[in-house]
């Protein structure tokens, strides 16, 4: 708790080494109801500045003027009053306290709470912001000095009328928790700060704060009735309070909206005003569903969804399946996953299960791509009307199929304006992705939802109205797959609904997300009989599976062919070539972007400048990986499925790319060269070959091909460093041990391929996977071979509990109650990140440039182990670049970067094994 001025020491509240409550006592009853004087004008101001009668609580420039606080307050508390008259949000927070609904009382004593959010705003140094040349005072950290300041008790206990407020609660703590989650409605739990003057508080002439609270309290009474009737008590589940937070955040982002909440210097029922304003405030941006439900009161069959096609197994199994917290669906690379789960999200949305759904995918490339599908699907079900799809990836406000631009002081211009104003309003900033009704993004905004980063609180509530959908989602590593668990956690906890799919998940790690709290691990054994395709799902503590029935896919045989190859890249693009040459469409995949340079490079020196084999952008001959700028990005994405998709006619092409391919792309290929990885991995890259069925095969890939890059040595483990710090740590060339960093995975991955010459998909799947990726397997690499691979074993396993642990140090104590310092964020806020390693960082240019393939570029992302070392680096300072005859320079510190069709490379640095995709 901040130091109060000498005299002031405990207050309503007061620190402590777990809680911040203390000595709350009872207000005398001679003081209760004492009338406070009416507030005389509030500021004498200059000349030109607003002269506001009662306290504000918003104003701007242009035009001049002011809204009062305890309108803005009610604009608020009517929003989230009105979020919480839709059943879904309602009753996702009531199961946070283990309740089935709340009642009438119950709502309106929080919206009662919520009403009280901006309290901090009454102080004296706010209040005088509005002037000129005076010091910035904020309001959050002050409300918490308020209640923690012994000076003020007796006048803060009486303003709030806290008898009333705590004969809400078993325990006169929890009303002052619930206030506090409110308070905390600028993204995270408000947290003490030194330096608050308890002056701020005092009444001086012409200002008096404590009284503008006591009125402010008095008029939530009169807009709240039902909040002071007898009823049920409000909850006192810690997970209940951090669910109200992000209620609060969300209804304040949306009660601070002018086109709807205009400002009022004289209005007397704002409350009415409010209430009106926020019942179509939620209608327009889709949080209401009801007129998308209502639409929908003829569920369309399968056959009307999908253009007349019947389902396939995998979605006939899906179909069919009830409701449950939890499912997962199993089953290969094209067999419809991602249409089985757009209608399992419409049926549960036509039974009023959820209101909303959000598909998260690995990465970018592959949210743009379903996106787009997704998109089409739902506007073939809704013909009029359709809700919007919003792509939900950083650098793009994408809507439908419209794409916004930004300009100046935040504002957003659509193309059709008076179409996307408000149907855009969720796409115009990350923080509100989850609000939009249907969502397409990566699986990084999902986890942001339960991580100690600023509105977590607010994207986690969002995401709880939605069917969450998540697809690859084996591709997460130790630390997110940690997160995960966390968020279905809480979602399972709420009452949310999860849709988990993927190709090559391990048992071990279905049975962890599925159940959660699996007593037995799942033995080898068990892991391999395990059905496949399969669709299991969560009942109470345990799992149900459905094998899906009738008539079953055709095997996928695959040819393999391992070539120790992969270190001469003039070897690799010949293989390519000649391949090509025979009217093959080919896909070399490395696992580095240096790698896959190099590789193009060489292709490049081997093909005339003019050969049409070369896979182009723009008419510009490039690659494809992550390194480039997100407007090219674009363009190369749709290049990709303009040469590979379902619609292309082009044979004899090559494209050289890393794992940007390797997941959810509806490309097609008919031989992939690819380096060594994991199986699951593996299977995922196999999943682009023969996509496409009906499409002609050139002569000698009727059967697809994979040629597997391994190294000239067989043994592994002389990438095992003996000694030293990392003793234990593998690091070799193409990925080994630092894309891939468990050597044990890669070994029994290399296993499997010598001893099977042909993948017959999928029905060797579940082999092949549990073959190389189950606990039991690698313990046996690790326990019984050199003491290398014992070192190994003991650094992956301890990296494995070092970013589960550092998982649970990130994220959201949500077992915490609101007062206690548990619950505070990490101050590392938004540098915690979804995905370890990940601290990019983005630079703005002074000017634009014009990229390669035509594209405007006025900001770049660059790797963050590419800024290892540069010590003088603000990404708020523009940089200037400078045109080369192949692309641009621009300079970080003592660093020179280069940007041209190969994608974005540091030029004082030679090629780097840890430049993954």
């Amino acid at each position: 708790m901040s130091k109060c001025d000498p005299g002031c020491h405990s207050g309503v509240l007061a620190s402590g080494k777990s809680y911040r409550l203390h000595n709350l006592g009872t207000i005398p009853k001679n003081k209760v109801n004492r009338p406070f004087e009416e507030c005389p004008r509030l500021i004498n101001t200059m000349e030109g500045y607003p002269s506001p009668s009662d306290f504000w609580g918003k104003f701007r420039d242009d035009p001049l003027s002011w809204h009062p606080l305890s309108h803005h307050c009610a604009d608020v508390a009517a929003c989230l009053e009105a979020i919480l008259t839709l059943p879904i949000p309602r009753q996702r927070l009531a199961r946070t306290a283990g309740l089935e609904d709340l009642s009438e009382v119950q709502v309106q004593r929080l919206a009662f709470i919520t009403a009280l959010h901006d309290l901090g705003k009454y102080n004296i140094g706010f209040q005088r912001k509005i002037l000129p040349n005076t010091t910035p005072v904020g309001h959050v950290a002050e409300a918490l000095f308020l209640l923690g300041c012994s000076e003020f008790r007796q006048a803060v206990l009486k303003a709030l009328d806290f008898d009333t407020l705590r004969s809400w609660t078993d325990e006169p703590e929890v009303v002052l928790q619930l206030l506090l989650a409110a308070i905390s409605h600028h993204g995270s739990p408000v947290r003490e700060r030194s330096g608050i003057r308890s002056s701020l508080w005092r009444a001086d002439v012409t200002i008096r704060p404590i009284d503008g609270l006591a009125n402010l309290v008095s008029a939530a009474k009169t807009w709240f009735p039902k909040a002071l009737e007898q009823g049920e008590l409000l909850p006192a589940a810690p997970a209940f309070q951090h669910m109200l937070s992000g209620l609060v955040m969300l209804a304040d982002w949306i009660g601070s909206d002018t086109r709807f909440f205009r400002f009022s210097e004289t209005m007397e029922d704002r409350m009415s005003y409010a209430r009106e304003a926020a019942r179509e405030v939620l209608l327009k941006f889709g949080i209401n569903p009801s007129p998308t439900r209502d639409a929908l009161s003829n569920l369309p069959t399968f056959a009307e969804t999908f253009s007349g096609y019947s389902p396939r197994p995998i979605q006939a199994a899906v179909e069919t399946l009830d409701p449950h917290s939890i499912v997962v669906i199993e089953a290969e690379t094209g067999s419809g996953k991602t249409e089985a789960a757009l209608r399992y999200y419409l049926r549960l949305f036509h039974a009023g299960y959820v209101d909303g759904m959000y598909f998260a995918l690995p990465t970018r490339s592959a949210a743009i791509q379903i996106h787009q599908r997704i998109a089409t699907a739902i506007q073939t079900v809704w013909r009029s009307s359709p809700p919007p799809v919003v792509l939900a990836v950083p650098g793009y406000i994408r809507v439908d199929g419209q794409d916004a631009q930004r300009l100046p002081h935040f504002e957003v211009l659509w193309p059709d304006q008076n179409r996307f104003r408000f149907r855009g309003w969720a796409a115009e900033h990350p923080k509100r992705y989850m609000a939009a009704p249907i969502v397409v993004g990566t699986i990084d905004q999902v986890l942001l939802s339960t991580l100690q980063v600023s509105h977590a609180h607010m994207r986690s509530v969002a995401l709880l109205r939605h069917l969450l959908v998540v697809d690859e989602v084996h591709a997460s590593d130790f630390y997110m797959t940690a997160l995960l668990e966390e968020v279905l956690q809480h979602h399972t906890d709420a009452g949310g609904y999860t849709l988990l799919m993927s190709a090559t998940l391990g048992g071990e790690t279905r049975e962890r997300l599925l159940v959660q709290k699996r007593v037995a691990p799942l033995s080898l054994t068990e892991a391999q009989d395990y059905p496949y395709p399969a669709v299991s799902a969560r009942t109470d503590s345990s799992s149900s599976v459905v094998a899906p029935t009738g008539q079953q896919e055709t095997d996928k045989a695959v040819q393999v062919e391992l070539r120790a190859i992969g270190d001469d890249p003039e070897q690799i693009a010949s293989l390519a070539q000649t391949t090509a040459g025979r009217g093959a469409r080919v896909i070399v995949l490395r696992n580095i972007v240096n790698d896959a340079v190099t590789t193009q490079q060489a292709l490049e020196r081997r093909a005339p400048s003019d050969a049409s084999y070369l896979f182009r952008c723009r008419d510009v001959v490039t690659l494809h990986h992550s390194r480039f700028a997100s407007v090219d990005r674009k363009v190369l994405d749709q290049a990709l499925e303009d040469q590979f998709g379902k619609a292309s006619l082009t044979y004899a092409k090559i494209v050289v790319s890393t794992q940007t391919i390797e997941q959810s792309l509806d490309v097609d290929f008919d031989l992939l060269i690819t380096d060594l990885c994991p199986m699951d991995v593996l299977l995922q890259r196999v999943g682009r070959l023969h996509r496409h069925t009906g499409r002609q095969r050139p002569v000698g890939f009727e059967s697809a091909r994979v040629i597997v890059l391994v190294p000239a040595s067989r043994s592994l483990e002389t990438h095992i460093l003996s000694g030293g710090k990392l003793a234990g740590a593998a690091r070799g060339p193409h990925g080994v041990g630092t894309v891939y960093n468990d050597l044990r995975i890669l070994e029994a991955t290399w296993s499997a391929l010598e001893q099977n010459s042909i993948l017959r998909i999928p029905s060797m799947n579940r082999d092949l996977v549990e073959s190389a990726t189950h606990s039991q397997v690698l313990s046996t690499i690790g326990s019984e071979r050199s003491g290398l691979w014992q070192k190994h074993h003991a650094h992956v396993e301890g990296i494995r509990v070092a970013h589960r642990g550092h998982a649970r140090l990130n994220v959201i104590q949500r077992h915490e109650p609101f007062d206690s310092t548990d619950c505070l964020f990490n101050e590392l806020g938004e540098a915690i990140r979804a995905r370890l390693g990940e601290d990019d960082r983005l630079v703005n240019f002074t000017e634009s440039f014009e990229s390669p393939f035509g594209q405007r570029v006025a900001s770049l992302t660059i790797p963050g182990w590419l800024t290892k070392g540069i010590e003088t680096m603000d990404t708020d300072e523009p940089v200037s670049s400078n045109t080369t005859h192949d692309g641009v320079t621009f300079r970080l510190g003592d660093s020179s970067f280069h940007y041209g069709r190969f994608g974005l490379r540091k030029e004082d640095r030679q090629p780097d094994a840890q430049s993954t995709d």
